[in-house]
């Protein structure tokens, strides 16, 4: 068996069955994690619970603040992934609820900075809380070298995913349609939307 590096442009040469178990394993740690789903998480802080979408926005802007450079809608939004018009509908909610001040780059006062107030930090520091509690309960019965060895192994998943996955669909056309079709405009397989081949144009 060979395994592939993050530049190649081949997938790695896993058995089925191998895959196939990865598989299964995702699906019941999904099925654990998300069942039922939470739209809306308790936060101490407030007294009150918030969405999940907006804890998850503390979250990002609380780790992006440690490094003490502006963040703007856009730095956020490549942080959770997310298009520039649903962070900016967010970054409103956001700072209706109070949880966070805009104000101006002192670089560039053409763009608008983003920063926790007190009651934001407050949330992200509760979520961060629950988080370390819900790590400690399922991992109860692990020792501490078996959490450092799936840190490390989750980390170099992370990794491999980002560097490999924009990837993904030159791959998929090699494996799927031979390498000599190309798939309909939009690159809808890239949205994991799979389409049949069409004709190159003439």
């Amino acid at each position: 068996m060979t395994t592939a590096s993050p530049h190649s442009p081949t997938p790695g040469e896993f058995d089925d069955t191998v895959v196939d178990a990865l598989n299964r394993a995702v699906r019941q740690l999904r099925a654990s994690l998300v069942r039922p789903p939470l739209a809306q998480v308790p936060i101490p802080s407030l007294n009150r619970p918030l969405e999940v979408a907006k804890v998850f926005a503390c979250d990002a802007l609380y780790e992006l603040g440690a490094s003490g450079d502006p963040i703007t809608v856009q730095v956020l939004a490549t942080a959770l992934r997310l298009q520039h018009s649903t962070i900016s509908r967010l970054v409103g909610q956001l700072e209706a609820d109070g949880l966070l001040r805009r104000g101006t780059d002192p670089t560039d006062r053409r763009r608008r900075t983003l920063t926790l107030s007190a009651a934001g930090e407050a949330v992200a520091r509760d979520s961060a809380r629950m988080r370390r509690f819900v790590a400690r309960c399922v991992l109860a019965d692990w020792t501490e070298a078996d959490v450092l060895a799936l840190t490390a192994t989750l980390t170099r998943l992370a990794r491999s995913a980002s560097a490999r996955l924009e990837r993904l669909p030159d791959l998929a056309r090699v494996e799927f349609c031979g390498g000599a079709a190309t798939l309909e405009r939009g690159d809808r397989l890239g949205r994991g939307q799979l389409t049949r081949p069409v004709a190159p144009d003439r």
